[in-house]
């Protein structure tokens, strides 16, 4: 079913890059205006000591700049990154993004593999980005194929953010991810999720999010 869904199937990925283009167009000819929302008073909320000024944020988005400040122009209280890796990435073959239909429902695939130009590339786009100039909270996600690959590329971000107190920020530890080999293994081991905790909680004070699959038990998942 599948291959025949795929094969039947247009790839829907050109179809966002089209649109990604357009914005990133539109934001730069006439971004203040097009874009320009403002949020309502008194709909903002706290969560531990990050203020989002609207309820409304965006997670598992992608690493692109440009759509995070048009996104944060509209009015979103916040957001996180596509979860970044240490080395740069593909993704999954194409395609990637397709519309499937199953008993009846249209229904849509998303698989793109975690494509990214990994952590190096990240902090320097971010060091050029205005994103943090709407002072709401960003939030890292990290993922990676091991625990070293996740301190490593905490150690990076954490570098880059502690040198900039100024922009509220927190870190997302994606354990759930099915796209990097064994990116799943430490929804199975607990402990080893609680060092990384603790590994992480060592070196900042920020406000660390742990990222849990829909099908994963609390139970087995506790720390």
């Amino acid at each position: 079913f599948a291959k025949k869904q795929q094969s039947d199937t247009p790839d829907l990925e050109p179809v966002v890059h089209f649109g990604d283009n357009a914005l990133h167009l539109t934001n730069k000819l006439l971004g203040s205006l097009a874009f320009k929302y403002g949020i309502p008073d008194k709909i903002g909320v706290t969560l531990f000591d990050l203020y989002f000024p609207s309820p409304l944020i965006f997670a598992a988005f992608k690493d692109d700049m440009t759509l995070f400040d048009i996104w944060l122009k509209l009015g979103m209280g916040g957001g996180t990154f596509k979860t970044v890796t240490e080395e740069p990435r593909d993704g999954n073959p194409t395609p990637r993004l397709i519309e499937v239909t199953q008993n009846g429902k249209k229904g849509f695939i998303n698989a793109l593999g975690l494509p990214g130009k990994g952590i190096d590339a990240f902090i320097l786009a971010l060091s050029k980005s205005k994103v943090y100039q709407f002072n709401r909270p960003i939030g890292i996600s990290i993922g990676g194929k091991d625990e070293e690959e996740f301190k490593a590329i905490f150690l990076k971000a954490h570098a880059y953010m502690s040198a900039h107190p100024e922009n509220p920020y927190f870190y997302e530890l994606n354990i759930s991810c099915p796209n990097v080999m064994h990116g799943r293994d430490l929804l199975k081991e607990p402990d080893a999720v609680k060092q990384m905790l603790n590994f992480m909680r060592s070196h900042t004070k920020a406000v660390i999010g742990v990222k849990l699959s829909p099908d994963q038990k609390i139970g087995r998942a506790h720390v």
